[in-house]
């Protein structure tokens, strides 16, 4: 799959995020790709399977911003939700949604795992 498929499959801002990566688009494709494999979803995955709101923040903290420099825009609302959720004290309510974040990024992360 080619870069320019990806707008038709995911909400993503390809123009915003290729102006943060200076125009340079090998570079770019090369941080997506390490985005489909990157640690910090499985260490969400356990925080979320553990109950445990701590790892949860750190980790949907560390996603976000991520998600926000790669500009899938879908992803790091959704993980900007569950960071508010959890400060605000509402744990309960981002372990709820956790299962769809988690359902929208594996999606994600499959369809970067298949860029070229």
């Amino acid at each position: 799959m080619q870069l320019e498929d990806l707008g038709t499959k995911l909400d993503i801002d390809i123009t915003g995020a290729l102006a943060r990566f200076s125009g340079v688009k090998p570079l770019y494709v090369k941080y997506l790709k390490r985005f489909a494999v990157d640690p910090t979803f499985t260490a969400y995955e356990a925080a979320v399977s553990a109950q445990d709101p701590k790892g949860l923040e750190e980790s949907a903290h560390a996603l976000k911003g991520i998600c926000g420099n790669l500009g899938l825009t879908s992803l790091y609302q959704a993980y900007s939700r569950q960071v508010a959720l959890v400060r605000a004290g509402d744990s309960a309510a981002a372990f709820s949604e956790a299962d769809a974040v988690i359902h929208a990024a594996r999606q994600c992360r499959q369809l970067l795992a298949e860029l070229a």
